[in-house]
C-alpha cells in the first residue's frame, strides 16, 4: 500500500539522517539518500491521505464501500488520453470499482479541500464535478450523457461530505450547471436533463441542481 511504501521511505530517511555522523563524499551519499527518501515518503504519503479522503467521500455518496479513487502520478502512470477521469471497464461487461483521476484534477482538489471553500476557481468547480461524474460511472452507470445529469445532482452532497457548507456546495453546484455545463460536447448533455425533466432525481422540488437528498446514486433512475 502506498502509506506503507511512504512510512518505510520516511523512516529510512529518519535513521539515516540520525546516524549520519561522518563526513566526506560518505557522508553526504548518505545526506543525499536520506533526503530523497523524506521527500518521496512525503509525496507519496500527501497523495495516499488524498485518495484515502476522496474514497471515504465517494463511498458515501454511493453507498458503495468497493469504489476507490486513485491519482495519477508516478505511482500509478494509468493513461487517460485527454480525459480529466476515468473509470474503465472491468473485463466482465461493466465498469471498474476505480475512478481515475488526472494529477491536475487531484491537486485542484487539494487546493480546494485546504481553501475555506467559498470562492472556488472554475478548475476548482469543475474537479469536484469530475470526482461527482467519475463516482456515478463507477457505481454502474455507462452512458456520459446520463452521468453527467446524475452528477450534477450529487455535485452539492460531495462538496458538503468534502467539507462544505450547505450554501457553498449548492454554490458550487449551481456554477457547474450554468457556466459549464451548457459547454460541454453533446454527447454529455442529455436532452432530457432539466428542472423536473426526465432525469430529476426529486422533481417538483424547486432544487436544482442539488436535488438528489440522500446518499446511493439512483441507478433506476431513467
Amino acid at each position: 500500500m502506498a502509506w506503507v511504501l511512504a512510512a518505510v521511505l520516511i523512516l529510512i530517511g529518519y535513521l539515516a539522517l540520525r546516524h549520519l555522523t561522518k563526513r566526506g563524499r560518505h557522508g553526504i551519499s548518505l545526506t543525499f539518500l536520506a533526503m530523497v527518501c523524506l521527500v518521496f515518503g512525503f509525496f507519496i504519503w500527501r497523495t495516499w491521505k488524498l485518495e484515502t479522503e476522496l474514497t471515504r467521500a465517494v463511498q458515501t455518496l454511493t453507498a458503495d464501500s468497493k469504489i476507490t479513487v486513485n491519482c495519477q502520478g508516478f505511482m500509478r502512470e494509468f493513461r487517460l488520453d485527454n480525459n480529466l477521469g476515468e473509470v474503465a471497464f472491468d473485463g466482465k461487461g461493466g465498469l471498474s470499482k476505480t475512478a481515475e483521476l488526472r494529477s491536475s484534477v487531484c491537486g485542484e482538489l487539494r487546493d480546494w479541500l485546504g481553501s475555506s471553500k467559498s470562492e472556488p476557481s472554475r478548475d476548482q468547480v469543475i474537479a469536484v464535478h469530475v470526482l461527482s461524474h467519475e463516482a456515478v460511472h463507477a457505481s454502474g452507470v455507462a452512458s456520459e450523457a446520463r452521468t453527467e445529469c446524475l452528477a450534477m445532482q450529487y455535485d452539492a452532497q460531495l462538496a458538503m461530505l468534502l467539507g462544505a457548507t450547505s450554501t457553498q456546495a449548492e454554490e458550487l453546484a449551481s456554477r457547474y450547471w450554468y457556466e459549464i455545463f451548457p459547454r460541454m460536447p453533446n454527447e454529455y448533455r442529455a436532452t432530457d436533463c432539466f428542472p423536473d425533466g426526465p432525469l430529476d432525481l426529486t422533481p417538483d422540488d424547486d432544487i436544482w441542481p442539488g436535488g438528489a437528498v440522500q446518499y446511493g446514486v439512483d441507478r433506476a433512475a431513467p
